[in-house]
């Protein structure tokens, strides 16, 4: 789960629906991701998904979860840090090495940043009936295909 970070406390676009959107919503005065917002995402999401996806999708044993989160060196980012259990950590890169050795810089946030946005949509996109639909009284909306 990804985390969005917006001035508004509580958006006045996204009332209706904030409980059901795969993100958690964060506010800060200027928009910025904060460590404190971090910290906060890091502790009560992140390590959270990891270890169900690794439980439910990968069939690993709950005593055998492990990850570990890379970062780069942006002032939101902590040095180091660790989940609840101890299990999975997140870790700073060194500093001044980051554009040297990060593998997003050679294309992976592209290809992530679309990936994420197909499935994004395809979680929230809400489709609205052809006119020819409705006069027949069929529902095809979810036999179309959308690609980005």
């Amino acid at each position: 789960m990804c985390a969005i970070v917006g001035k508004s406390k509580k958006p006045r676009a996204l009332q209706h629906c904030m409980d059901r959107l795969p993100v958690k919503y964060y506010s800060s005065q200027n928009a910025w991701f904060t460590q404190e917002i971090f910290l906060s995402w890091f502790h009560d999401v992140f390590w959270r998904e990891v270890r169900a996806y690794q439980v439910k999708k990968l069939k690993v044993r709950t005593s055998e979860v492990r990850a570990l989160l890379l970062l780069d060196n942006a002032l939101a980012h902590p040095k180091i840090d660790t989940s609840q259990d101890g299990k999975i950590t997140c870790m700073a890169l060194p500093p001044n090495t980051t554009s040297l050795i990060q593998p997003m810089d050679q294309g992976v946030i592209c290809a992530t940043k679309r990936l994420y946005t197909k499935k994004i949509l395809n979680e929230v996109l809400v489709v609205l009936p052809l006119p020819e639909d409705i006069e027949l009284g069929v529902d095809n909306r979810a036999k179309k295909n959308f690609r980005i």
